[in-house]
């Protein structure tokens, strides 16, 4: 496995190389609006991501931020191909993603892995935490090879006792069955990981041990950090794109986000954004 140290944060995370990974141009994703009963009709779509076009380079942390319902998740699952966006363009390291078949993706997958906001309902309750993170080493045929040393490893680099890896899901807490999720991310040595606001709704305690795992990733990784706390995102990320709508607001350094007025105006203050408030901003 890749050594992990320490990442910098923000834009010491660049050292001004420009290796291109991962390119987003006109992202659009509607969901179809149906109407009726028994027998449904479309009367609309949602526009839940709107000519999104952003860049990704080796070893940086793009941070997309925005408040509930803004489409970051719905972003961050088309650049997966998990929801396949309604048009444009992802490529990862020039090759294009969209249209790609399920089983084209297949090898993409273990460069392209993800740590789900809901750390109860991504991992399977039905069996032990060793299978868990072994998953994604026995789908890519990579088990016998690598085997149960791997596993106590990663559990390790995450900050849990590898002795414990017999055990079910639900005798972890939240922080921890993230800290498994990360893990099994890890697995494979992804490339890009998006992360979907893993520190949300587990206790701050816990989440604070996490971020920590967090800043431990290796260094090398790509990271899409979809968060509503920007408290959170000027820690890691190297650029930040803020969503309103589906579409960008604005894009730039931690920085300068925090300091424009366009996105202070938008996000604080008014009591529909109450996840993305001045608390997020350090105000």
């Amino acid at each position: 496995m890749t050594q992990t140290t320490p990442q910098a944060a923000g834009a010491e995370r660049q050292d001004g190389s420009g290796n291109r990974i991962l390119e987003v141009t006109n992202l659009v994703k509607h969901y179809p609006l149906m109407s009726g009963g028994v027998i449904r009709r479309r009367v609309g779509d949602v526009h839940a991501a709107c000519d999104l076009t952003f860049h990704l380079d080796k070893g940086e942390t793009l941070g997309l931020v925005g408040e509930s319902g803004c489409g970051k998740s719905t972003t961050g699952k088309a650049i997966l191909q998990l929801s396949p966006p309604t048009s444009g363009s992802v490529k990862f390291e020039g090759q294009e993603l969209v249209g790609k078949t399920r089983k084209q993706m297949r090898s993409v997958r273990r460069d392209l892995q993800v740590v789900f906001q809901d750390p109860y309902a991504s991992l399977n309750p039905r069996i032990p935490v060793n299978d868990i993170v072994a998953e994604p080493l026995i789908i890519h045929g990579l088990f016998k090879r690598l085997g149960r040393e791997r596993v106590r490893e990663l559990l390790t680099v995450v900050g849990l006792n590898p002795e414990h890896g017999n055990r079910y899901a639900h005798e972890f807490s939240g922080g921890q069955r993230q800290r498994i999720g990360i893990a099994r991310a890890l697995a494979l040595e992804p490339k890009v990981l998006v992360l979907d606001e893993p520190a949300a709704g587990i206790p701050s305690d816990q989440a604070v041990r996490l971020l920590d795992v967090i800043e431990l990733l290796p260094r090398d990784m790509a990271i899409v950090m979809i968060e509503h706390d920007m408290q959170i995102v000027r820690r890691f990320a190297s650029a930040v794109t803020v969503l309103v709508a589906g579409t960008i607001l604005m894009t730039g350094s931690p920085q300068e986000v925090m300091s424009a007025d366009e996105v202070r105006s938008v996000y604080l203050g008014q009591s529909g954004h109450a996840r993305f408030t001045a608390d997020s901003f350090g105000a």
